[in-house]
């Protein structure tokens, strides 16, 4: 479920540019060829099992307009069917953590009709019908890992609840699975077939492509950089505090939202344009030099 693409600076190199076709197309043609045609088991890739216990993300969608809903369902079947991701289990085989694909066999989408309610009773349970799910934990050994839910607010307006646990999805794969859901409801609500094209790769592809890859002298390769690269880290923050910190730590967090103006964020966007990054970067970059800031240090270990 990705896309890819590289945009790259009129300042750039043509050398540094074919550079990076040539690798881009290399890793392509890699990636192209399927690695396990029929395999129904297989490892996780080395990121995947950072995301184990890692956070699901939950879309609400209002959908204004006349709904067919038995075409968003029939899409979102055929969503399940396309991306194996969505309709595979994680479990633990031996110590590790295995990936077991199951067969595409539909998608259920229940439906809630909240169109009785008053208006104001009716948005407050579509909020709370929508905060429930957003908690509602996954068990990975048993699945799914993908639910959605359809809340019908009156004839021509509903809610989708769409959520999913982070070691299937993230960002960039939302975007790709949104405009397929579209692309998918368009055609079978007109009647016709999907005229998406079948993935060439999955992502139990990638993962065992990645294990072969990172195996032997080449892992141990890339290892060594880091534990190089991170000696002498710091292992802790030194920042002031209002209060002594405890002997152990609890872990307990809280959170701070901040609003940045529409201005300033267009402003951090055209400097990251400007310099060839994201604004991810920029204000993890701000975020550093706040923090060294704060602590005196200037060696810094985030993430």
């Amino acid at each position: 479920m990705y896309r890819s693409g590289l945009c790259l600076k009129r300042r750039h190199s043509k050398a540094l540019r074919r550079r990076l076709a040539r690798r881009s197309s290399a890793a392509a043609r890699r990636l192209s060829r399927k690695c396990a045609p029929s395999v129904s088991r297989c490892p996780l890739d080395k990121s995947g099992c950072g995301f184990w216990t890692s956070c699901r993300w939950a879309t609400p969608l209002r959908l204004c307009g006349v709904l067919d809903v038995g075409s968003l369902a029939a899409s979102l079947s055929e969503l399940v069917r396309r991306h194996e991701s969505l309709r595979t289990r994680f479990v633990t085989l031996d110590g590790a953590g295995v990936q077991v694909i199951d067969p595409a066999c539909g998608f259920d989408l229940p439906v809630t009709d909240l169109s009785d309610l008053a208006p104001e009773a009716r948005e407050a349970e579509a909020a709370r019908l929508a905060q429930a799910e957003a908690e509602a934990p996954f068990d990975l050994a048993r699945g799914p890992v993908f639910r959605a839910r359809l809340l019908r607010l009156g004839a021509e307006e509903h809610v989708l609840l769409a959520s999913m646990h982070h070691i299937v999805s993230d960002g960039w794969s939302l975007s790709v699975l949104t405009r397929e859901v579209a692309a998918l409801y368009e055609a079978f609500s007109r009647g016709e077939a999907s005229s998406l094209p079948e993935p060439r790769v999955q992502y139990a592809d990638y993962a065992l492509w990645q294990r072969r890859w990172l195996d032997g002298e080449t892992l141990e390769r890339q290892l060594g950089y880091w534990r190089e690269r991170l000696s002498g880290a710091p292992a802790a923050l030194d920042l002031p505090t209002d209060r002594p910190r405890p002997p152990v730590a609890s872990f307990r967090g809280g959170t701070v939202p901040v609003a940045l103006p529409a201005s300033l964020t267009a402003a951090l966007g055209d400097l990251a344009r400007g310099q060839g990054a994201t604004l991810f970067m920029v204000l993890m970059a701000g975020f550093a030099a706040v923090l060294s800031r704060w602590s005196g240090q200037t060696d810094l270990v985030l993430g």
